[in-house]
């Protein structure tokens, strides 16, 4: 599973173009909203902050689900809460 910004020239920034979110390739967000823009920015750094996602490239466009995010992932479903 990855994350990323819509590849759209300044999108990193906020800028021209929106912002877009895809999970797997389907995108879960495209919006112009900076209210909505920030907080999935915000939620993007906190994954990281957790370790439950890393970006691989040195641009921070796309996200990798990490070992610990995974580990997360099978005790929620285990526990039925996902």
């Amino acid at each position: 599973m990855a994350l990323a910004p819509d590849p759209v020239p300044d999108s990193s920034r906020g800028c021209l173009g929106g912002f877009a979110v895809h999970v797997g390739g389907t995108p879960i967000i495209d919006t112009q909203d900076g209210r909505t823009e920030v907080e999935y920015r915000y939620s993007i750094e906190l994954l990281l902050a957790a370790d439950l996602i890393e970006s691989p490239g040195i641009k921070g466009e796309t996200f990798a689900v990490t070992h610990h995010g995974y580990l997360l992932a099978d005790s929620l479903i285990a526990a039925g809460t996902a």
